[in-house]
Order: C-alpha cells, then structure tokens, then sequence
C-alpha cells in the first residue's frame, strides 16, 4: 500500500517539475529533459 502511494506521489511530483520546466524552458529543452529522467529512471530500476 505505502509503496503505491509512494509511486503516486512520485508521478505528481515529476509532472509539476516538468510543468514548472516547460514554463521557462522551450520544448525541445524539456523533450531533452524527459529522456534524461527516464533514462535515470530506467538506471534506478
């Protein structure tokens, strides 16, 4: 149960760090940034 939600808080969390990237960065920095995260993400699991 803990880990589920830890997974939901983890989503929200990466979407308002994307939503706050894509307010000051154009979308190509952002693209850029999205897979490099999922590459992280991808080394951590």
């Amino acid at each position: 149960m803990s880990e589920t939600r830890g997974k939901r808080s983890f989503l929200r969390r990466s979407d308002d760090w994307r939503y706050k990237l894509s307010s000051f960065a154009d979308q190509r920095l952002a693209a850029n940034a999205s897979v490099t995260m999922m590459g992280d993400l991808a080394a951590v699991g």
